[in-house]
């Protein structure tokens, strides 16, 4: 944790709620990835291969690539199950923009897809079976393109309660009218 503490200090944190900010320190076996705009897919695909080791998948997330329909589907076919929550600016624009895949994906029984009503000061939260994996905002609101993959029991716990605080308040995209 200690050598990580200057990406903790320069990322915004406020996404994580205060009893668990207080037990940030279980994230253990931490890397810092930072990945060029090149290779962007390249490290993609490579947390692509680790989600389809997974049964259980859970994302938070203020952005979807505009082929989020085609990877979520491929995951399905590994018998992967997903849950997604993200956030309500983000399911407004979808739903201007890209409302078919949205509403294919919202018919697959493996994905179910969350609304958060209330921002999300975070880029992404990725939680497979045995990584958690961070796409932080800058401390001026900004995407970054350092990523931060944490594994462990501990962490892959914190990650599980995280996620839980933010499904608590979600609801489900089949209710949404």
């Amino acid at each position: 944790m200690e050598k990580d503490n200057d990406y903790w200090s320069g990322h915004k944190l406020e996404f994580i709620p205060s009893q668990l900010s207080e037990r940030i320190s279980e994230l253990e076996n931490c890397t810092q990835t930072e990945v060029s705009e090149s290779q962007v897919s390249d490290q993609d695909d490579y947390f692509l291969a680790e989600a389809k080791k997974s049964k259980n998948l859970l994302i938070i997330t203020n952005f979807l690539s505009s082929d989020f329909k085609p990877v979520l589907t491929e995951l399905v076919k590994e018998d992967t199950q997903i849950s997604l929550i993200v956030s309500e600016k983000l399911y407004e624009k979808i739903v201007q923009e890209q409302y078919l895949d949205l509403a294919d994906i919202i018919e697959i029984k493996e994905i179910q897809v969350y609304l958060y009503p209330d921002e999300i000061e975070l880029g992404s939260f990725i939680l497979t079976d045995e990584k958690l994996m961070l796409r932080l905002l800058t401390l001026e609101g900004d995407y970054d393109n350092k990523r931060m993959t944490c594994s462990g029991a501990s962490a892959l716990e914190w990650g599980k309660e995280v996620f839980e605080y933010y499904m608590k308040d979600s609801v489900s995209a089949d209710d949404i009218d």
